[in-house]
């Protein structure tokens, strides 16, 4: 969970405790805490979800930093292949970070999709865990 100018992302197992509450003891809480925790039943994920939906959906981060991933990866192609201390290559960790763009433009240099990491586990088995289906379509 976490708080930015009065608004909460996150905090479910508060929201879900919230909800057994009525509104005297949501609001008794609320003011204990210091904080006015919203509408139990709405859960926020990111900041500005209400105003840009499509944050859900692509971190608004990996759109800016694209330029500069690229130029990275261009600059840098040994680093398409390496591996970390998991057995991760860069497509493992971009597809569990759920950064559809990056991801995408891995794709576009042919790497080998199948390639488990040390749990046995591919680009797109990460991909599934975690939930992203923008990415789990692309790598399928």
């Amino acid at each position: 969970m976490f708080l930015t100018q009065d608004q909460i992302y996150g905090g479910f197992t508060i929201q879900e405790y919230r909800k057994q509450l009525n509104d005297s003891g949501r609001k008794e809480y609320d003011e204990a805490w210091g904080i006015d925790f919203g509408d139990p039943n709405k859960t926020l994920f990111i900041y500005d979800q209400e105003t840009h939906p499509e944050n859900l959906i692509e971190h608004p981060m990996c759109g800016k930093m694209l330029d500069n991933f690229l130029n990275f990866i261009r600059t840098n192609p040994t680093a398409l292949h390496e591996r970390d201390e998991h057995g991760n290559q860069l497509l493992h960790r971009e597809a569990i970070a759920g950064n559809f763009l990056f991801v995408q433009a891995l794709l576009e240099h042919k790497l080998d999709k199948s390639i488990p990491n040390n749990q046995s586990m591919t680009a797109l088995d990460l991909a599934r865990k975690m939930g992203w289906e923008n990415i789990t379509n692309l790598l399928d």
